[in-house]
């Protein structure tokens, strides 16, 4: 009935709205986002069900969505790293100027953002049907698609600071999504030109975190398919240690944090334990 109605159309309306729109209302204090609301109710598995958990994504919802339009898919993709965007510009800046309550604010709604994308590509149905679209095959416009995609993340992977009060979370989901969708470009066959770590650009301690956490947690939630609890984040990063031999007291700090970003219906949001008042130290600023 709701698609009878073009609610994908209006959905599509205000992913453009968000791309165009988010900054000033971020900017004058009004801290909200069409696209983690519609993600997190609307795109959300178990939505009927009330106080229900927020660990899957509804795969047939999202395929009807990405299919309604051409750029229904780009849109929602730019909306919410225009979020994620708007968190490393403001959000940041807020904690080097001691605006705590305004970094919480911001960082709850791209933290649950960039959760949601990790829900989306551990359902390899809505990732077929992003990444390789009508035809189901990995032609030529999957192989752009792909580029595309690592285009955007190449722009923003590289913007967030070495340190960050809530422990790199944000980092932490970003690149959890990021490699799920290397994952799922390698099943599909898609031939994007090169190694997906040196096409998208991942250098220094960008690359060496992504190797020995977003991949072990993307490989874990994939199989699961859905959100890791704490302890299986765990496991997960302590089975990569013992296959490749090594550790890292960053990944210890922030697998809590990554693990903590299961989403309540309308994004209401993690456990307390993932707005820890640690305050990190000012390295760079965000772009």
């Amino acid at each position: 009935m709701a698609l009878d109605m073009n609610l994908n159309g209006a959905i599509e309306n205000l992913m453009n709205n968000e791309i165009h729109c988010a900054e000033e209302r971020f900017r004058s204090g009004i801290i909200f986002s069409y696209s983690n609301n519609v993600m997190s109710t609307l795109f959300r598995s178990g939505r009927y069900i009330p106080g229900d958990l927020f660990a899957k994504i509804d795969a047939y919802r999202v395929k009807k969505y990405i299919r309604s339009s051409e750029i229904a898919f780009k849109r929602w993709f730019e909306a919410s790293l225009k979020i994620i965007y708007l968190f490393l510009k403001y959000g940041m800046t807020a904690s080097y100027n001691g605006d705590m309550q305004y970094f919480w604010n911001i960082q709850k709604i791209a933290r649950d953002t960039a959760a949601g994308w990790s829900m989306v590509f551990t359902s390899r149905r809505a990732s077929k049907a992003i990444l390789l679209g009508v035809s189901k095959e990995p032609d030529s416009n999957a192989t752009n698609r792909a580029k595309w995609i690592i285009q955007k993340l190449k722009i923003i992977l590289p913007q967030f600071p070495q340190e960050s009060p809530d422990n790199s979370a944000i980092e932490g989901q970003v690149n959890q999504f990021t490699a799920m969708i290397q994952i799922r470009i390698k099943e599909f066959n898609i031939d994007i030109g090169g190694d997906f770590i040196s096409v998208v650009g991942l250098k220094g301690p960008f690359k060496v975190m992504y190797k020995n956490m977003a991949i072990p947690f993307a490989k874990a939630t994939m199989l699961k398919g859905k959100s890791l609890t704490n302890a299986e984040c765990q496991q997960a990063l302590m089975l990569h240690n013992q296959l490749v031999g090594t550790t890292s007291q960053r990944g210890v700090d922030i697998t809590s944090k990554i693990a903590d970003v299961t989403m309540r219906k309308g994004g209401a949001g993690s456990s307390a334990k993932s707005r820890g008042k640690k305050k990190g130290k000012k390295k760079r600023n965000a772009k």
